[in-house]
């Protein structure tokens, strides 16, 4: 979720990511004229935060 102030300076966020909390794998297969590249992998668990941030530039 993100909010915005009315001239777009100010802006605050919450997120959540793997809301679920479940042991997710990653995987990447990249098939090229090289040959194959595997990348395997485990997500991050629960993560919950918030971002602040100002734009200095104004509108965008």
């Amino acid at each position: 979720m993100r909010w915005e102030n009315v001239d777009e300076t100010l802006f605050a966020e919450v997120f959540v990511e793997n809301i679920e909390d479940k042991i997710i794998y990653g995987r990447v297969i990249v098939v090229g004229l090289t040959g194959t590249a595997q990348n395997f992998g485990l997500f991050q668990p629960r993560t919950v935060g918030v971002r602040f941030g100002f734009n200095w530039g104004g509108n965008n």
